[in-house]
């Protein structure tokens, strides 16, 4: 079993090894590269917790909200102003043949 142990440790060392060696090889030129080596580093650092950000305020919250509600409002009030523009004309019109019906029904009697 040591025997075992040994190649597995020497086996995962020449994988770390080949691993790091074509990430460094493959992104030695980009910024990129710098970083993926910088986090690949075996030494441990000792690094602060990162920030937690407690989420949207509620005053975030209800200006986006309100944001939305005003441009669906504004939305909704054209496509209505066009509906009943396009109704109205569209009885106007209906008015006027009627009109037209009843004036030529009266003339022929």
């Amino acid at each position: 079993t040591t025997h075992d142990s040994s190649a597995n440790r020497a086996a995962t060392m020449i994988s770390n090894f080949a691993s790091r060696h074509l990430i460094r090889a493959s992104a030695a030129s980009s910024r990129q590269g710098m970083m993926l080596r910088r986090t690949m580093a075996t030494a441990e650092t000792a690094t602060s917790a990162p920030a937690r950000s407690g989420g949207a305020t509620l005053f975030q919250r209800l200006s986006s909200f309100l944001a939305g509600a005003g441009l669906t409002a504004l939305g909704t009030q054209f496509y209505l102003y066009q509906e009943i523009s396009s109704g109205n004309k569209l009885m106007i019109s209906k008015q006027k043949e009627l009109e037209q019906r009843i004036r030529s029904l009266e003339e022929s009697k």
